[in-house]
């Protein structure tokens, strides 16, 4: 669901959505490299994910997901002041 603009993410309600995600994304080797998206990617060269809530299809940035989905799991590394 979105709020005035903000994704939100929950681990219950979007667990089949969160799998997809995370099937388009690999992990670099340690907690400190960089995850690349090998979903969707626009003619602008940015990431794509594409939802459907409440039957209404939309897209979204790869980054702005995995944040929504981050702030909704304890100890997220750099949400703190989100």
């Amino acid at each position: 669901m979105r709020s005035e603009g903000q994704l939100t993410v929950d681990r219950r309600l979007h667990a089949a959505e969160i799998a997809r995600f995370d099937g388009h994304v690999v992990c670099g080797p340690t907690a400190s490299d960089c995850n690349i998206w090998t979903g969707a990617i626009g003619a602008d060269v940015y990431g794509r994910f594409y939802l459907t809530r409440d039957g209404v299809g939309f897209c979204v940035r790869p980054h702005r997901y995995a944040l929504a989905n981050c702030r909704r799991q304890r100890g997220c590394r750099g949400t703190e002041s989100a």
